[in-house]
């Protein structure tokens, strides 16, 4: 449980109209994960559009984001 409580502290949710404020950028969401950027990319250039694939995307990109700090 104390993971999760870290989670709500570390990362802010975005909510639809803000994604809208984004200009010039990449934005894909599967199965409510939203990818930004340089791994939205990833995501489509590799080809990966499955449910598990994107979201084992998504423990991995959280996973290293919270060891560099």
């Amino acid at each position: 449980m104390n993971n999760l409580n870290f989670l709500d502290e570390r990362y802010v949710t975005v909510e639809g109209d803000e994604l809208y404020d984004i200009n010039g950028g990449l934005i894909i969401t599967i199965a409510g994960i939203t990818f930004v950027g340089w791994k939205a990319a990833a995501l489509i250039a590799a080809g990966v559009t499955t449910l598990a694939g994107a979201a084992a995307l998504g423990f991995w990109n959280g996973y290293n984001d919270t060891k560099k700090k």
